[in-house]
Order: C-alpha cells, then sequence, then structure tokens
C-alpha cells in the first residue's frame, strides 16, 4: 500500500473548528485509489474517488442566507 499527503492551498478551513491545516491522503490498496482531505486540527475527514471532487466536496459549504 502507498501513501501520498500533501497540503493544497485551495482547501477552505475545516466547517467544524476552523483549522486552515488541512491535508490531502491518497491511499492505494488492491488497485483502488481513494483521495482522503482530513483536518490536522479536530481529525475529521472524508473520501472520494477523485481528488477534484474530494476538493470541492471538503470545500462546500450551505449558504447563510439572512432572515
Amino acid at each position: 500500500m502507498s501513501k501520498q499527503i500533501r497540503k493544497i492551498q485551495k482547501l477552505k478551513p475545516c466547517p467544524f473548528c476552523g483549522c486552515a491545516d488541512i491535508t490531502i491522503h491518497r491511499p492505494s490498496s488492491h488497485g483502488l485509489t481513494l483521495f482522503g482531505v482530513a483536518c490536522d486540527g479536530c481529525g475529521v475527514r472524508m473520501k472520494r474517488f477523485d481528488e477534484d471532487e474530494a476538493i470541492a466536496a471538503w470545500n462546500r459549504r450551505p449558504s447563510c442566507t439572512a432572515q
């Protein structure tokens, strides 16, 4: 199993703790590659099969509308 870890500037801070230290993990096992986005502060993480999809999902936030 190989694992590449890197920081990407285009990731928003963690939506739970606000930490800006966010890492992309790219573990590969048995021919399957997943991209995990993880907060280095609180440890929350998510996985997707495509790196761009993982980044988009991490950066997705609900719209705040004033009432």
